[in-house]
Formats: C-alpha cells, structure tokens, sequence
C-alpha cells in the first residue's frame, strides 16, 4: 500500500502525480458526479528559473503545491499535472464551491510567501461538469485558466 502512495505521489510537491490522475480518469469514478475542477499555472516560472536559478523555480512550484493542499484540505484530490500546472478535484463541487476554494488559495498563497523574496502568482481557472467525462471538465478548466492568463496574470477565469 506504501508503494502504491509513492508511485502516485509527485516527490517535489507531495501532490498526486500526473499518473494518479489518469488512472482516475480510467477507472471513469467520477464520470456521473458533478464535480469542480481548479486548474493552475504559475505565472513567469520561465523568468525565475532563467534569472534565479532552478531552485528558486522549484520552491515557487512547491509553495503553490503547499497553498493548493491547504486551501483545498479534504475537499477533494489536488495533482502536479505537469511542470508548473497543478490541478484540483473536488467531487460533487459547484461554481460556488470552486470559488470560495480559489479564493482560500489565493489567501493562503500570500501567508505561505511571507519570506519569499519573489512574488508568486499563478492563473487559475475551473468548471464544471454533470455527467460528463472528467477528460472534458479537465480540458474546459486548462481553457479557462489560459483565458484568465491573458486576461491578466492574477484574474480567475471560470
């Protein structure tokens, strides 16, 4: 069972992998529930990693992985989808429900940043979705999260 945790679980951040993830979307478990996906990507990571170094790249990924696993506690799955993209799962969430947990993130993003020498933010965006498949309400939150990037790195798109 221990190895199983670890083989789903993202080492640097302690979020679930990208694995755990399609393995979720495979076993089809939330296909006929309603459920809020919250999609992140953090903003000039590229510009950190170029002009710091990686390991300031790194504690930015690690400090938005730690905010997204306290705003969201057991509400639902929180994953590193990939390099700087992490996402939330809540089952049975709402438009309501993705809201308020965006804006506990946001909250918390500042409180866990308090010494951090570079300011971090990210884009963020979610839906929703009843009785469709979990790969659909992935895709529409990712889309959503970019409108929001373009819209100004620190809006919330839905």
């Amino acid at each position: 069972m221990k190895m199983e945790e670890k083989a789903a679980t993202d080492e640097m951040t302690g979020l679930y992998n990208k694995n755990k993830l399609l393995a979720t979307i495979e076993k089809k478990t939330y296909d006929y529930q309603q459920v809020a996906i919250v999609y992140w990507d953090i903003n000039r990571l590229k510009y950190v990693n170029d002009t710091y170094g990686h390991f300031a790249g790194d504690q930015m990924i690690v400090k938005v992985a730690q905010s997204i696993r306290i705003a969201l506690g057991d509400a639902g799955m929180a994953f590193r989808y990939g390099g700087d993209e992490m996402l939330a799962l809540i089952p049975g969430g709402t438009g309501e429900t993705a809201e308020k947990m965006i804006k506990t993130w946001k909250q918390t993003l500042a409180a866990v940043q308090v010494d951090c020498e570079i300011p971090i933010s990210a884009a963020v965006g979610y839906a929703i979705g009843e009785h469709e498949k979990l790969k659909n309400v992935i895709a529409e939150a990712d889309r959503n999260m970019y409108a929001c990037k373009h819209a100004g790195r620190n809006s919330t798109e839905k």
